[in-house]
C-alpha cells in the first residue's frame, strides 16, 4: 500500500514537471525610457512591474517607455491593457525590432482593450508606451494562451 502510495507521488510529480516544461515562459524586464526624444517629460512618475504586467502613473507623460519580453518558446498571449486618460493620448505598441512597431491600442480617453499577440521564440519584443501630453496611469498585464 505505501508503495502504491509513493508511485502514485512520484507519477504526480512527474506529470507537474512535464506540464512546466511545455508551459513556455514568458520573461520580462523594464521599465526603460526612451533617451532620444529631446521633449521627454515625466512628471510625477511611479511605475511597478511583475512577472506578468507592468504599471504607471504619471501627472504629465510626453515620451516612450517600455519594457521587454522574450519567450523560449512560440507562444500566442493575451494582453490586456487599461489606461485611465486625464487628458492627452497614450499609445501602447509591440515592437519586434526598430523598424516594425505595431500599435495595439490607442488611448484618448480611458479604456480598457484586449488583444492576441503571437511571440516567436527567442525573440526580445517591445511593448512601448508612448504619452503625449497625457496624465493618468496605465496597466498592462500578460497570459499565454
Amino acid at each position: 500500500m505505501i508503495r502504491l502510495f509513493f508511485t502514485a507521488i512520484l507519477l504526480i510529480v512527474a506529470t507537474i514537471k512535464s506540464v512546466a516544461q511545455d508551459s513556455p515562459q514568458v520573461t520580462a524586464s523594464g521599465t526603460y525610457f526612451e533617451k532620444s526624444e529631446s521633449t521627454a517629460d515625466y512628471k510625477g512618475w511611479s511605475n511597478s512591474n511583475g512577472t506578468n504586467e507592468t504599471r504607471a502613473s504619471y501627472k504629465q507623460y510626453n515620451g516612450t517607455t517600455y519594457v521587454l519580453i522574450k519567450s523560449p518558446k512560440d507562444v500566442k498571449l493575451s494582453l490586456k491593457c487599461i489606461a485611465e486618460v486625464k487628458k492627452g493620448s497614450l499609445e501602447v505598441l509591440l515592437e519586434e525590432d526598430a523598424s516594425s512597431p505595431g500599435l495595439l491600442y490607442a488611448f484618448n480617453k480611458t479604456g480598457s482593450a484586449e488583444k492576441y499577440i503571437s511571440l516567436k521564440a527567442g525573440i526580445q519584443y517591445k511593448i512601448k508606451f508612448k504619452g503625449q501630453n497625457t496624465q493618468g496611469s496605465y496597466k498592462c498585464s500578460w497570459s499565454t494562451l
